[in-house]
């Protein structure tokens, strides 16, 4: 399958961390993780096996991501590229949600690290049976409230909505959108990269463009016009439908690159728009 962002050999580092989580839940543990100053938590507050970095004990947080990986993927990936990130911000708190393995329909029932299903193995594109699907086996409805709660644990832990960024690849992108949409709160932003609208995001897009509720919200939007997987036409169709409703969208176009290739350059584009949202500055 290739809506995913797997990238082989990425994962060494946490392959200690992930045997002992599938025990159950290990109490935090400061570890050395890079330059030596983050903690590494084992016990997610909202399922065991999501990966999370937080400042030190002592140090509180002042902002938070939850970053969403793709299909057939997982967090160890992206927690190994976004570290130089992390040494920039000690402050924030990093968290890593793992999407469930489910019997993908499009892919004769095997077994993926998925937020939802896929039906068609073709490209996701606008009318497309996976922009379409209402979600009848109630997988995305699922990981939606899988975010929510991450979101709230965050808020208990006195980090509010509006100091929390939420950002996702691919599925992941599309997870994110329609959570940030449900949530009912404002987020200080969140990212859709290489994702699309699912069509519970759009019934909520067209309430809030009612409500006016999405006035100012910081969006970004980063897709490549090569992308063979998820079409180029998702993201315009969003970035319109969004700035149509009042969200400050930036939109971060890449040329010609394929899905897999476009990551790196659409993690730079999320780390500066991180910055803005959270800090109120550019990263270098």
């Amino acid at each position: 399958p290739g809506r995913g962002d797997k990238q082989n050999g990425s994962t060494a580092f946490m392959t200690s961390t992930r045997s002992q989580s599938r025990k159950g839940r290990q109490p935090s543990r400061a570890c050395k993780v890079g330059a030596g100053f983050w903690a590494y938590d084992e016990s997610s507050p909202v399922v065991p096996r999501d990966i999370i970095f937080g400042p030190l004990k002592g140090d509180r947080a002042t902002g938070a991501v939850i970053w969403l990986h793709g299909l057939d993927d997982t967090p160890e990936s992206w927690a190994m590229r976004l570290e130089p990130e992390r040494r920039r911000h000690p402050r924030w708190k990093w968290v890593h949600l793992r999407a469930p393995e489910r019997p993908i329909t499009c892919y004769e029932k095997m077994r993926h690290p998925a937020w939802g299903d896929f039906l068609d193995s073709g490209a996701v594109r606008v009318g497309s049976r996976d922009y379409e699907t209402r979600d009848p086996k109630g997988w995305y409805a699922e990981s939606v409230a899988r975010v929510h709660r991450a979101i709230e644990a965050l808020a208990a832990e006195g980090v509010p909505p509006s100091r929390t960024a939420l950002v996702g690849f691919s599925q992941g992108g599309a997870l994110a959108a329609e959570a940030a949409l449900t949530l009912g709160a404002r987020l200080a932003g969140w990212g859709l990269l290489a994702g699309w609208l699912t069509p519970r995001a759009r019934a909520a897009l067209v309430r809030s463009a009612k409500t006016g509720g999405l006035a100012g919200s910081r969006v970004l939007i980063s897709h490549s016009s090569g992308d063979e997987q998820v079409l180029f036409e998702c993201a315009t169709l969003a970035g319109q439908k969004l700035s149509k409703a009042g969200a400050r969208v930036q939109f971060a176009q890449l040329a010609g690159v394929m899905h897999v290739a476009g990551e790196a350059q659409m993690r730079k584009s999320a780390l500066t728009f991180l910055e803005e949202v959270l800090d109120g500055t550019r990263a270098p």
